[in-house]
């Protein structure tokens, strides 16, 4: 089904445009490339990113989700960055914005991130959003499960990827690049496109100017990738430290004060 931004925009979180048409690309035409099969995601908050998801399963394809919700982070680090990073997460909060969009729930796991590979198969997965923890060390673990999850031509992506309060996301993905084959497609403001496979088909499929973006070719450890811009600002980091339930009205708000400065 047609998930529109509407219904992404009823939702809290932080999904911009330039991540949201890249998903739809690689959900859509993108599956030319990567061939069927399921889908997974690794940390919800939400669900915005979810819900994206699910409009885009196909026949016998599966969407499975997996967060600690309200479930014991473990190490004194992981608590805190929870407790900072994702207030008022639950998995009720959860089931009830997919529900809103789509008529059943994807199969939600609510354990720690990486153990998503004890309940989907080894690479039967095209897609793979990995949004969990922001510490090095679980990072890395996300890392070993997405590239098993994963089926040859699989994409994964990787949020916070750049910011300047998630270094441990850069260290342990860009590690994968230097030293576990992953190999970069895209580079949007927040997020990673890449894969284990052949980024070329991607790379040669995916349009470098669209109302959402400019691009840029770079070389990085050997292959080359693009890095997008946004052609309309859209700088959200802002939100973050907002209550999750003034989101939708904050970006609201912005988007009618942006309408009137233009008259």
């Amino acid at each position: 089904m047609r998930v529109t931004d509407e219904d992404l925009d009823a939702i809290p979180g932080w999904f911009d445009a330039i991540d949201r048409e890249l998903f739809r690309w690689f959900l859509g035409p993108g599956r030319a490339i990567s061939g069927p099969g399921n889908l997974a995601e690794l940390g919800v908050y939400m669900g915005q990113s979810a819900v994206l998801l699910g409009g885009f399963l196909e026949n016998g394809e599966e969407l499975t989700v997996v967060d600690l919700f309200e479930s014991e982070a473990g190490d004194t680090a992981n608590v805190r960055e929870n407790a900072e990073s994702y207030p008022g997460l639950s998995r009720e909060a959860f089931e009830a914005n997919y529900t809103r969009v789509h008529p059943d729930l994807p199969h939600v796991l609510q354990d720690f991130s990486e153990r998503i590979v004890d309940h989907v198969a080894p690479g039967s997965c095209r897609f793979v959003h990995v949004d969990a923890s922001h510490l090095f060390e679980h990072v890395r673990h996300d890392v070993v499960a997405a590239e098993q999850l994963l089926g040859t031509a699989g994409v994964v992506t990787f949020d916070d990827y750049r910011a300047g309060h998630t270094p441990g996301v850069a260290a342990a993905v860009w590690e994968a690049v230097a030293n576990q084959g992953l190999r970069p497609i895209v580079l949007s403001p927040n997020k990673l496109y890449a894969t284990w496979g052949d980024p070329t088909p991607y790379l040669s499929g995916i349009a470098r100017e669209t109302p959402w973006w400019t691009s840029e070719t770079q070389s990085v450890a050997g292959g080359e990738l693009l890095v997008l811009s946004p052609v309309h600002h859209e700088s959200y980091r802002w939100i973050k430290y907002l209550p999750p339930a003034a989101v939708p009205l904050a970006k609201r708000a912005r988007a009618g004060l942006a309408t009137l400065t233009k008259r």
